[in-house]
């Protein structure tokens, strides 16, 4: 177990980051997984505020609108990758290209 506070959240969001852009798999699908809507929103919110970081790559990126935020997600052009929030009250997981899934608060989960 790792401690609260620690930046799990954020290193998850990292490692999603580095799926979506580095691996280069064409159509990936970036799953940031939570028991709620409203904590899949943290991981989902630390990836965009990487986006917002003036100093960071991914704002470059973002500026050059290779990655950019949609209405679905997180859309990295190049490869046409795809960052979403799925939760436990998501319907359904079928036809996905799962890639990476980043699991966050798993013990809340039943």
């Amino acid at each position: 177990m790792v401690p609260r506070g620690t930046g799990k959240t954020t290193l998850g969001s990292a490692i999603g980051e580095v799926g979506q852009i580095i691996d280069g798999e064409w159509g990936a699908d970036i799953q940031l997984l939570a028991y709620s809507r409203e904590q899949a929103g943290y991981l989902f919110n630390a990836s965009r505020a990487m986006l917002s970081n003036e100093e960071s790559l991914l704002h470059y990126m973002r500026e050059a609108d290779i990655l950019r935020s949609t209405k679905q997600g997180i859309l990295y052009e190049t490869t046409n990758s795809l960052m979403s929030i799925k939760t436990s009250d998501y319907e359904s997981l079928d036809g996905t290209n799962a890639h990476y899934n980043i699991f966050d608060e798993v013990h809340t989960y039943d």
